[in-house]
């Protein structure tokens, strides 16, 4: 049996259309031992992985497609324009980021190659910087500093 399935058409649907979270509850479903998720969760977090490690192999495959002109990818660029698609390929940055962050680092250069303009991009990095000024602590003592600064004026 394989299990999963939903996971990876939720990753091939997100391909083509648009998803977004929706802040309110549109189902509910009662857990219990027997559910397939509780039996099978090791062969579902395998398929999950494998999908994803699919999923980024079939992005990757989009980029030289979008050159040629009779691909499926080139003509749903010309119609949907090359924003659409960087901004495809952050959303993949974030979604890659289980793999690791060099799988990540491709889709935002992919992503900047085609419309470097892209606002995503440059949220994705300010967000990718806040975390790593936080890490390291430099986010409070720059805050701190700037307190400093202002109390001397």
């Amino acid at each position: 049996m394989v299990t999963g399935q939903d996971y990876d058409f939720w990753l091939r649907i997100s391909e083509i259309w648009d998803l977004e979270c929706l802040p309110e509850v549109l189902y509910r479903y009662r857990q219990h031992e027997g559910m397939a998720s509780v039996q099978y969760e090791t062969e579902q977090s395998e398929f999950a992985r494998s999908s994803l490690q699919h999923a980024v192999a079939r992005r990757y495959g989009y980029f030289p497609k979008i050159w040629s002109r009779n691909s499926r990818m080139a003509n749903m660029m010309r119609r949907k324009g090359r924003r659409w698609l960087a901004r495809r390929y952050v959303w993949w940055a974030a979604g890659a980021r289980p793999l690791g962050k060099v799988v990540a680092a491709r889709f935002l250069l992919r992503a900047m190659i085609l419309d470097p303009s892209t606002p995503e991009i440059w949220r994705f990095l300010r967000g990718v910087a806040g975390r790593k000024r936080s890490r390291i602590g430099l986010r409070n003592r720059d805050s701190g500093e700037r307190n400093n600064r202002r109390e001397q004026v």
